[in-house]
């Protein structure tokens, strides 16, 4: 039995894709988060990966809580390569929600990759994408109304 387990593994190891060299190309984003207000609270980033689900709650492809203890803070992701778009706020009352007042409007800072001011919508996944196909460095200015 066990000359049959080791047979069957060395039939399978040149079909694996760490022995063939075949592994998807892993890249780091970094994200740099500036024009922090309030040294307060933390940044929610979300990572997107489909088009369909930006920027929907629950939906994103990987998300970061990083803690605010600077006017500027830094997170990254170690993701295959591909189109991607971000979205994030700070929140500053850690109550894990995008704060909005009576009008719908933010109380809290917002963002997203390629720094795109959205108008009475959220933008579009096309409009936030960004190709990575190498490490990649992204500053992203939040928007304070």
């Amino acid at each position: 039995m066990k000359m049959m387990a080791l047979l069957l593994a060395l039939f399978l190891i040149p079909f694996c894709p760490a022995a063939t060299g075949f592994m998807p190309d892993k890249y780091t984003l970094t994200i740099v988060v500036c024009e922090i207000h309030e040294v307060t609270g933390n940044i929610e980033v979300a990572l997107y990966n489909k088009k369909e689900n930006f920027p929907k709650d629950n939906m994103e492809y990987l998300s970061k809580t990083v803690p605010v203890k600077s006017n500027r803070v830094e997170c990254g992701f170690y993701v295959p390569e591909g189109y991607y778009a971000i979205a994030l706020f700070h929140d500053a009352n850690n109550n894990k929600i995008f704060d909005k007042n009576f009008w719908g409007v933010p109380t809290e800072g917002f963002g997203f990759s390629n720094n795109v001011k959205p108008g009475f919508h959220p933008p579009s996944f096309e409009s936030c994408k960004i190709l990575l196909n190498k490490n990649l460095h992204l500053c992203i200015h939040l928007i304070h109304y």
